[in-house]
């Protein structure tokens, strides 16, 4: 059964998306499907991994669908000579001491059109303040230029903005932490239960967090590293940022959704109330260029400033209509933050070796989370729009930028990195790393044991076509996830540095146009999720195999949604709770063909077994055929949707039997032999005469046999190659290939 999860209407302020009616030539995923009427938004899970497409519309300023605000100018400053660094800085902290208004705003210090040369890092450490300037052109006489000089300190950022320590979400308020007791959350849920709601209120910021335990390491295969050391425990923990908006008994339902299942038999999840101590807000950079010296003798040299622009522990902020250029390291770094916006940004020619850990034009560092990067250039990158923070990060979505004569490719660059979204990306110009131009992929020992780079994570409606060779869009599926590549253009393969299943691609290089256009813009107008949801009753989603024995202890065998059953807590709560029940059946039927078995279940996972043997695994046997080499009975274990069934045996007795007169009945076993063969004849013969030769024919024994049904012997020679030949009385003839071990 296809289980559709629909989602309401929301209006937002802003109008970026758009379907025509009578549009013609259109196709729509089987994913996530759009009702052009009424621009509802439903979702079905994908069948082999059983994971949904979930809800990125959280990211960007404010949690996505607010226009950036214009804040008034309170201070102008113009450029003077020598280093501005303390001209600018003072400037700001001027901004910085004035009162904030009702919004949360102090003012913007507005900076003319010149050349502020800067020898040093500016600060906007207030929340409510802004820096602005004329424009990012190359003409200095109406923009307003910030020229990064000299290296010192060693390697340091321009601009930074935001309260500047990096805690990855990790201040706990004291008191608040609490376990997930929901045994699964999947992927795309916004609502869990815990074991104690009572210290926490609608609004409150929490953090999900997903300890990196063995147990969980073991079922992504140690982070598939290659030959680099797996992961260790505690090294990947998940966490996600997000909001209280309702609560209902033990029920805490949240404004964003997890990006990877939270399994509490492999991890122990649990929530806490942030401390955002320290957090800043409602700051920005607006309309300005940041060009970095270097040395312009050598474009490897890297003893200049290291990034143009740091956005660090801030929250509901942005940077809009930027150029950023001859960083070593990232034009605009993002950590320690949530509902960010870069928008209209350019970050062009970073200089440096083209090494790792270089040339990240826009960079989702650590904890960078629902952060929207939209309508950005980048050029020369060796990973121009990537998350470089591993499994913090979350949520991130690359909205219709591009990326110019890349060095490598787009990615979830190392660790585990969940819910990154590309949504017409395009990829253009020169691309000499071996084509690569997006990766949602395994990196195995790459980096620093790089391994599954990105999980639950999409590319839609991207475009990796150029003259000549198309681009590479590569798309794995990982242990325990998948990742999605949807109407994209290029390339678009499973085939990556390291050999793994195939990630979801669907309509790849269709002449249609997919519909929605944009997820991201699809999701904002579809996300009043919590809305279409009974408010006087909960919802208990599940999948089960087989069959499923629910809280009234009244075991479904068959899918339903109709079940409802009473809960009363302690303090004598009552929820209605609705059952969501989906089960899936496995077919383990096996078709024979001779000596070829075929399990008639497609796209799923597959593994023979030896019946004779104690069901032991046939070694490198992991096709959905299997052909045969000795007789015997066998089997194959079938694995779909996190649901495993094991086949009847079925018996092969025909290995070897090259003529044979005697009919269906005619068994030779075992063969292989280590030196007896039994030979059931399927009917009684008067007299039988068999006659053993050896490889080369030679007659190695004679026997004759009378009034016989059944026929036992010995080849008592040296292993090899044997052939009995039979011959009856009423001239029935077979011949037999042994082999002898």
């Amino acid at each position: 059964m296809k289980r559709n999860i629909k989602l309401a209407i929301i209006s937002i302020s802003i109008t970026i998306f758009s379907v025509s009616l009578n549009a013609q030539n259109t196709w729509q995923s089987n994913l996530v499907h759009l009702d052009t009427m009424t621009r509802e938004l439903s979702y079905t899970p994908e069948t082999v991994s059983g994971i949904r497409i979930p809800d990125f519309s959280r990211a960007g300023y404010k949690g996505g669908g607010i226009p950036l605000p214009t804040v008034a100018v309170k201070l102008t400053i113009n450029p003077i000579n020598g280093d501005n660094t303390l001209h600018i800085q003072n400037a700001i902290d001027s901004v910085s001491s004035l009162p904030m208004d009702s919004n949360g705003f102090r003012g913007t210090l507005l900076l003319n059109s010149g050349v502020y040369r800067v020898y040093g890092t500016i600060e906007i450490t207030t929340s409510g303040v802004v820096l602005r300037g004329t424009g990012r052109g190359a003409d200095s006489l109406s923009n307003t230029q910030i020229w990064g000089l000299g290296n010192t300190p060693l390697n340091r950022t321009i601009i930074k903005m935001g309260g500047l320590s990096n805690n990855w979400f990790s201040g706990m308020i004291a008191g608040t932490q609490t376990n997930i007791i929901s045994p699964i959350v999947r992927v795309g849920d916004k609502k869990f239960r815990v074991a104690d709601a009572s210290p926490f209120q609608v609004g409150d910021n929490i953090i999900i967090h997903h300890p990196c335990t063995q147990e969980w390491l073991d079922s992504i295969d140690g982070g598939g590293t290659d030959t680099d050391p797996n992961w260790t425990v505690n090294s990947q923990p998940i966490i996600y940022n997000t909001r209280i908006e309702k609560i209902k008994c033990d029920t805490i339902y949240t404004n964003s959704p997890v990006f990877n299942t939270l399994d509490s038999s492999l991890s122990q999840s649990y929530i806490y109330k942030y401390d955002r101590a320290g957090l800043l807000e409602n700051i920005g950079v607006e309309n300005l260029r940041v060009d970095i010296e270097y040395n312009l003798a050598d474009p490897d040299d890297a003893n200049h400033a290291k990034t143009a622009l740091l956005v660090s522990q801030a929250e509901n902020s942005w940077v809009s209509g930027c150029e950023f250029l001859h960083f070593w390291y990232a034009g605009v770094n993002i950590e320690t933050a949530n509902y960010i916006t870069i928008k209209d940004c350019h970050a062009f020619s970073p200089k440096g070796p083209t090494i790792g850990g270089y040339k990240y034009n826009f960079c989702a560092g650590h904890a960078a989370q629902n952060t929207l990067f939209t309508n950005c250039e980048a050029s020369e990158g060796r990973h121009s729009y990537v998350s470089n923070g591993t499994s913090l990060v979350a949520g991130v979505v690359f909205h219709k930028c591009t990326a110019i004569n890349s060095k490598g490719t787009s990615e979830g660059h190392a660790r585990w990195t969940t819910g990154l979204l590309y949504d017409n990306f395009v990829d253009a110009g020169n691309n000499p790393f071996i084509g690569y131009v997006l990766g949602l992929y395994n990196r195995g020992q790459w980096g620093t044991g790089h391994g599954w780079s990105s999980a639950n994570s999409v590319v839609w409606n991207c475009d990796a076509t150029r003259p000549g060779t198309d681009g590479l869009i590569i798309v794995q599926r990982p242990p325990t996830a998948q990742n999605f590549a949807i109407g994209c253009k290029g390339n678009v393969t499973g085939i990556g540095p390291y050999s793994h299943p195939t990630g979801y691609i669907e309509g790849a290089n269709s002449t249609d146009s997919l519909v929605p256009n944009s997820l991201y813009e699809a999701q904002l107008y579809s996300r009043n999720y919590l809305d279409s949801i009974n408010n006087s009753s909960l919802t208990d989603v599940i999948s089960a195999c087989d069959s499923y024995t629910w809280i009234d202890s009244i075991t479904y065998y068959s899918s339903t949604n109709l079940p409802e059953f009473t809960l009363t807590d302690i303090n004598g709560c009552d929820s209605i709770v609705k059952l969501d029940l989906t089960i899936n059946t496995i077919d383990s039927t096996v078709m024979q063909s001779g000596i070829t078995l075929t399990a008639n279940l497609t796209g799923a996972t597959y593994q023979w077994l030896d019946c004779n043997n104690s069901f032991s695994a046939i070694l490198g046997e992991t096709n959905q055929s299997f052909t045969a080499t000795a007789n015997g009975n066998y089997a194959v274990e079938i694995s779909q949707n996190t649901c495993v069934d094991t086949s009847a045996c079925l018996s092969i007795m025909s290995i070897g039997i090259i003529e044979n007169d005697f009919g269906k009945g005619f068994v030779v076993f075992p063969n292989p032999t280590t030196g007896n063969i039994k030979i059931d004849l399927g009917g009684f013969y008067s007299m039988v005469e068999v006659k053993t030769l050896n490889s080369v024919g030679q007659i190695v024994w004679l026997y004759k046999f009378k009034d016989s049904e059944t026929i036992e012997l010995d080849i008592n020679g040296k292993p090899g190659v044997y052939f009995i030949k039979m011959t009856t009385s009423e001239n029935k003839n077979a011949t037999v290939r042994i082999i002898k071990k």
